[in-house]
């Protein structure tokens, strides 16, 4: 079993240790190595402290070695550049700066191993909520300067990082799948016990899914069965995983069993009395019954 105590200060927001230990053992550098085998390919690479500096600070600037590099116009192009260039370099003299070169050279090495592109995300937290600042309007990563935006631009990693003292922040580089929203799923176990499953995309409704439903359930439960229970050092926790076209399921990641999770299709008193009734109906728990 993975197994990652917790210190003193590691996690500083929450209320109890046990509480504290939980989202630790949710960060993906603690349980990735132990589930890498049935989890997407992922690098993760320790993130030095002026890069968190970086992100903490206010306003979105970029390391000027992070930009991708195109044609420009040199002097001589334009029919008059007076005072063009002028403006620009005072511009740039009170613009703040930042330079990471290992750190990109690190993640330049990744995406090239993996085939050019990436999905990045932090201990916890994928930039999600800033893919509107991306070309392609998602996750997908071709350069360093692709992922320093999003993560300078996500509230999510921001909450990530007032989490911790102690413990190292992580980057999480994923090869980058074209994976269908559909086929993602939560999984929510209480007292080690699968009960209930969502589809991630809750807002859209899926047709085809009422006639696989059967299917998923039980591949999921199986691959539960299988490869997490009694492996994850909690009882109660969320995973979230994707069943490809082969319908081979696979771990995407784990989330503590509450309220800082969403719920999806459920809401959480839901999830709780469900749970409370499965305990007792079981006894021990001991019993998988799932509820989609």
């Amino acid at each position: 079993m993975m197994e990652n105590k917790i210190e003193d200060d590691d996690v500083v927001v929450c209320e109890s240790k046990k509480q504290q230990q939980q989202l630790l053992n949710c960060m993906i550098s603690s349980w990735f190595p132990h589930f890498k085998h049935v989890s997407l390919k992922t690098e993760i690479i320790p993130l030095p402290s002026a890069f968190i500096d970086f992100l903490n600070e206010d306003g979105i600037y970029m390391p000027r070695s992070a930009f991708p590099t195109y044609d420009t116009l040199s002097d001589g192009d334009g029919d008059d550049d007076g005072g063009w260039d002028n403006e620009s370099s005072d511009e740039e003299e009170s613009n703040k700066t930042a330079s990471f070169p290992e750190l990109e050279e690190k993640i330049n090495n990744i995406i090239s191993h993996f085939g050019g592109s990436v999905f990045p995300k932090m201990n916890w937290s994928s930039p999600k909520d800033a893919a509107w600042m991306s070309v392609g309007g998602n996750l997908q990563c071709q350069t360093p300067h692709d992922i320093f935006l999003l993560l300078k631009s996500s509230d999510f990693i921001t909450h990530d990082l007032s989490l911790l003292t102690k413990q190292e922040y992580v980057l999480a580089l994923r090869k980058w799948y074209d994976v269908h929203p559909s086929m993602e799923f939560r999984c929510f176990v209480r007292h080690g016990v699968l009960v209930a499953i969502s589809q991630r995309d809750y807002t859209n409704y899926y047709e085809f899914l009422a006639q696989m439903k059967d299917d998923i359930e039980s591949k999921i439960f199986n691959f539960f069965s299988v490869n997490i229970s009694g492996q994850f050092p909690d009882q109660d926790y969320t995973f979230d995983v994707y069943l490809s076209r082969q319908r081979r399921v696979w771990l995407l990641d784990f989330n503590p069993f509450d309220t800082s999770t969403e719920p999806l299709l459920f809401d959480w008193d839901e999830i709780f009395m469900m749970t409370d009734n499965n305990n007792g109906d079981n006894n021990n728990g001991d019993n998988n019954n799932g509820d989609n």
